[in-house]
């Protein structure tokens, strides 16, 4: 079913304003991030939400890593993961989110 004209622009203007949106948030994004960065530098403890959203979200990432070697050790007896292995891994998904 074709949408008449009317129809196409409100569609074409929800989209843009989704669009828009998103991009004022990635901004906003972009600009506490380099905020963090910049209190890193400067030797100074980040604050707000985002370091700790940053914070307990590494620590989730670290808890699904040991979970991932213990299985990996209970499945190969011979054989035994190493923080490298976890390093590995972490590169691999890094190398995949920069893909997409």
């Amino acid at each position: 079913m074709a949408l008449n004209k009317e129809e196409r622009m409100n569609y074409i203007k929800r989209v843009f304003l989704k669009v828009k949106e998103n991009d004022q948030r990635l901004a906003k994004g972009f600009a506490l991030r380099k905020q963090m960065i910049k209190a890193l530098k400067e030797g100074q403890t980040p604050t707000g939400y985002r370091p700790e959203w940053i914070k307990k979200s590494s620590q989730k990432v670290i808890q699904l890593l040991k979970s991932i070697a213990y299985d990996f050790n209970f499945q190969h007896e011979d054989d035994k993961t190493s923080v490298l292995d976890m390093v590995d891994i972490l590169n691999s998904a890094v190398s995949y989110l920069k893909k997409r």
